[in-house]
């Protein structure tokens, strides 16, 4: 799942379920396992589900 940065920080580091630590800037979007993503997403004042572009919207939508 991706999820985009938009807290108050700079930039926070996320705890992968693997031990490593990812750095995300502030408008950054980034991968993580579904279940941290929808955790990250309760807290809306930090994270967003980063909007469809709408070209890669319309290809999806024609492949799907």
């Amino acid at each position: 799942m991706n999820v985009r940065y938009i807290g108050a920080h700079d930039r926070v580091l996320i705890a992968m379920p693997s031990g490593i630590e990812v750095a995300v800037a502030r408008g950054e979007t980034c991968e993580v396992p579904d279940d941290l993503g929808a955790s990250l997403l309760e807290q809306a004042a930090n994270w967003e589900a980063p909007k469809a572009h709408p070209a890669k919207a319309a290809h999806a939508a024609k492949e799907g």
